[in-house]
């Protein structure tokens, strides 16, 4: 549950059986307290659909071959400048834990630090050679 995107497929369940562990959660009560079922998750023990999950947003999408879906993910995701991925992905978290307007300046924060970094000038080369 603490991924970023979540890709599975048809018959999956999402729980948080730690309770009945008596061990702790891995940070997932901070993450699915935006999501109104995590109550219930967390106390009650309660696993929930894939269908039921990708409503509020707690999965991205359901493809009928996840595994094949989210490798397809990974490699593109290989295949982009890491610090690329790394800013953009500050960018999205930032929206979700400020105003839109300081969302908005961190965003031109992190593209004022890719253009000022090495893999910038490959990006725009490797863009318009089209490779």
């Amino acid at each position: 549950m603490l991924t970023d995107v979540v890709i599975t497929g048809e018959g999956a369940l999402f729980g948080q059986p730690e309770i009945k562990r008596n061990s702790a959660r891995d940070g997932t009560t901070q993450r699915l307290t935006r999501v109104s079922l995590a109550m219930l998750m967390i106390l009650d023990v309660q696993s929930i659909s894939v269908h039921t999950a990708i409503e509020p947003g707690m999965v991205a999408e359901v493809a009928e071959a996840g595994k094949a879906r989210a490798l397809g993910i990974a490699d593109v995701l290989a295949h982009n400048p890491p610090h690329s991925i790394e800013l953009a992905k500050a960018s999205v978290l930032a929206a979700r834990q400020t105003t839109p307007d300081a969302g908005v300046e961190f965003e031109r924060q992190a593209i004022r630090v890719a253009f000022t970094g090495s893999d910038q000038q490959e990006g725009m080369n490797a863009s318009f050679e089209e490779r």
